[in-house]
Parts: structure tokens; sequence; C-alpha cells
């Protein structure tokens, strides 16, 4: 608690404190999440590829959204092999303004992944990471942002999981 006691007691006694404890600051929500992948052939070089979209649909159930800019990364691991791959998302999540019923959509608009980048086939995990852009802070899991979704936050690496899917 960060207030002087005697405001944090003012606020129990007037019956307000579990909202303010609730919505004090941004408070993020992952309404829904669609995620595709399809492996396909490079025409001329016979490489094989992955083209994954992501669609993330993102709610701010809080009062307030982050002073500073946050960078934004798809992280993708393989289940068995815990190979993963990180793909910076040019998506700035300061936009999901606190009010009433807005949300934002963050796309990976057709993102496009070697396939000795996603390696073999096989189940991977997908997760959101919004670390602190301090070079200091930024490997740090307590300085990333983390959703409100219960179950979702990884707390020894800061990230958020998104989900499962076939390549």
């Amino acid at each position: 608690e960060y207030y002087h006691p005697d405001v944090i007691q003012q606020w129990r006694d007037q019956g307000c404190y579990n909202t303010i404890a609730r919505k004090l600051g941004y408070r993020y929500h992952l309404k829904s999440v669609l995620i595709r992948a399809r492996r396909f052939t490079k025409i001329g070089t016979g490489d094989e590829a992955v083209r994954l979209k992501v669609r993330m649909v993102i709610k701010n159930n809080g009062w307030a959204v982050p002073f500073n800019p946050r960078p934004a990364y798809l992280v993708v691991v393989h289940q068995e092999t815990n190979a993963a791959v990180t793909i910076a998302l040019t998506d700035d999540i300061r936009p999901v303004f606190p009010a009433a019923g807005r949300t934002k959509a963050f796309r990976s608009v057709s993102t496009l992944v070697d396939s000795q980048v996603v390696g073999e086939r096989g189940l991977y995990e997908l997760y959101l990471h919004l670390p602190d852009p301090a070079p200091g802070l930024a490997t740090q899991p307590s300085a990333s942002i983390r959703l409100a979704n219960k179950e979702v936050w990884q707390q020894d690496n800061g990230h958020n999981l998104l989900g499962e899917i076939t390549i």
C-alpha cells in the first residue's frame, strides 16, 4: 500500500477500498485470442515455412494506462524441445484506454516464420511478453505487464500464455 494510512482507512470506511484496489492503475484483460498456423513450401527455394496469424483482443479494466511505451513480443515455444522464437510486434499497448466497453485488437499481421526458426513439427505454446523498456528491467519478470486473466501469468519469465497450436 503506497498511500498514507489515513487515506487507506478513509477508503475502507467509505466502502470503496476494494474497488480502488482493483481498478487503480492499468488492468489488462485478454478478452479473446485467435491463433492460426499454416505450413507451406516457398516457391523457388523449396524451403518450408510457416505463416502464423495471431489476433488478440485486450481490454483495460483499470483507471490508467502505462506512461512509457512498452515493447510487445509474441513468444513461440515448442512443448517438447523448449526451442523458442521471439517475434517483435508493432502494436503499442498504451492506447488500450480504461473506458467502459473500449477494447483494442492487437494483430501480428500474417507473420511469416521460416521453418529453421520454428523447428520441427509439434505442439507449440504462444505467449505475449510485455517487458519494461528500460534495459536494466527488461529481463526482470516482475517488471513485465501481467494480464489480469487467471492461469496465464508465467512468473519465472514474465510471459502471458495465449494458447497452444500444432504446427
